[in-house]
């Protein structure tokens, strides 16, 4: 008996679509995550740009002593003062020498943490909304929110534009320490 070289058996085709499946199930899933890392990646880099921009801030503000605020004219030419701790990192925001918020929980403390990123990104074409401010239908890249722990203020900025499902990139910055620290989050607001 003469067998047929182009039928194949059911069990040698079973195997062969076993195979792919199997391959296809481990190698589909590494693709989905190469996305992931990579937004993971940029949200770092942003976080290391924005600590350094706050390191040059600090490094100029050190020329004039950390007791004097130090003002910055922003996109719409307004002139904000940035005011400083006794280490030199940036504590607040004020609209002269001497009528400032400081970084907080409150109205008044949300708006000098989104002015504050507004100064840090350097980018008139992002716009940042406060928490109070903030709903699903607004317009806005970051949302800005003071934050109060036991011992210190700090800002944090959401970004409404990259994470996946209710996992969002929520940046950390502490007038402490003078950095910004980068943490995924389930659901920050």
């Amino acid at each position: 008996m003469k067998k047929k070289l182009s039928q194949l058996p059911w069990l040698d085709i079973g195997i062969i679509v076993l195979l792919l499946g199997t391959i296809l199930g481990v190698v589909i899933p590494r693709f989905l995550h190469l996305k992931s890392d990579a937004h993971l990646a940029n949200q770092e880099g942003v976080a290391q740009a924005l600590s350094a921009n706050i390191m040059l801030i600090s490094s100029q503000a050190k020329k004039k002593g950390y007791d004097v605020p130090m003002p910055i004219t922003l996109p719409d030419h307004a002139t904000v003062f940035l005011i400083f701790n006794q280490e030199g990192h940036p504590q607040g925001i004020g609209t002269s020498e001497t009528n400032y918020s400081l970084f907080s929980d409150d109205v008044s403390g949300e708006e000098a943490c989104a002015i504050f990123l507004k100064i840090l990104l350097k980018d008139p074409r992002i716009q940042v909304v406060t928490k109070t401010d903030f709903s699903q239908d607004s317009i806005g890249d970051y949302v800005a929110y003071g934050f109060r722990s036991q011992s210190y203020r700090e800002c944090r900025y959401l970004d409404r534009i990259n994470g996946e499902h209710d996992q969002r990139y929520v940046f950390h910055y502490s007038p402490k320490n003078g950095r910004v620290h980068l943490k995924i989050e389930e659901n920050p607001i």
